[in-house]
């Protein structure tokens, strides 16, 4: 998982932990881009009751405000059509890469240089069966 450079001095981190007013404001949008790399997904179902146990926070923060903030903040967008549903783009945004390795690898992997994929297995030729009456057939 990869995080831009000097993040945690852009003007939008800052923003979004001065809203929220708490010290582990980085370590709460880490565990949202950890979920999104453990389920291999960039779009969370977070309804108000999934946001501080995916975040991982307690009850002193409200969800409404911390969900608000993250929208404002250009960290996650909601999804049209899909109530509770959320784009999480400060991921997607960041780990473009990684992304492709899981697209590669339900395909089978990246295909090599002659085109076979990635992992696929290469069966050697059998040997022809020796004739019968002939000196090949005997074990010694």
């Amino acid at each position: 998982m990869n995080l831009p450079p000097n993040f945690t001095r852009q003007p939008e981190f800052q923003a979004f932990r001065s809203t929220i007013s708490h010290p582990a404001a980085l370590e709460f949008l880490f565990n949202l881009c950890s979920r999104c790399q453990i389920e291999r997904k960039t779009e969370l179902h977070l309804p108000l009751e999934y946001v501080a146990p995916t975040l991982g926070f307690s009850e002193e923060l409200s969800p409404a405000l911390v969900r608000d903030a993250l929208v404002k903040y250009g960290f996650i967008s909601p999804i049209d059509g899909k109530s509770d549903w959320f784009h999480i783009t400060i991921f997607a945004g960041n780990n473009s890469q990684l992304m492709a390795c899981w697209t590669n690898g339900a395909k089978g992997g990246k295909p090599k240089n002659g085109g076979t994929a990635a992992g696929a297995p290469v069966t050697p030729p059998k040997p022809a069966a020796p004739a019968v009456g002939t000196d090949e057939d005997t074990p010694f």
